[in-house]
């Protein structure tokens, strides 16, 4: 066990510029930003849950149910969950531009999709 867990930092410290490392990151992104979700129908029923946090997942939940009623939407079980997380923006986003011209370069770093 101690040799696969060695093998396993060994191969992430080797690979964090090439591709497989940075699969590995947004997986570990994915995972921690998917486990812990709470289900909102849920958190409408707490009393602990707070009067904004409220107000918010009730206006998700209509709008959801809007979407499946009246557009299609399939009813999957798509955003019918709900991560708090501690900042205020989901999405880290860099431009930059080839140091030899104005060739555009974008990178969206999305740990989720919440």
């Amino acid at each position: 066990m101690k040799t696969a867990a060695l093998a396993l930092v060994v191969l992430l410290l080797a690979s964090c510029a090439s591709r497989l490392g940075y699969l590995v990151k947004q997986g570990d992104h994915l995972l921690r930003y998917s486990s812990g979700t709470e289900s909102i129908d849920d958190l409408l029923k707490s009393p602990t849950t707070q009067t904004d946090t409220r107000e918010f997942l009730q206006e998700v939940k209509e709008i959801r149910t809007f979407a499946v009623d009246s557009n299609g939407l399939r009813d999957d079980g798509n955003h019918a969950r709900h991560k708090s997380i501690d900042r205020d923006y989901l999405v880290d986003l860099v431009h930059a531009c080839d140091a030899a011209s104005f060739s555009s370069h974008l990178m969206i770093s999305s740990p989720w999709p919440s």
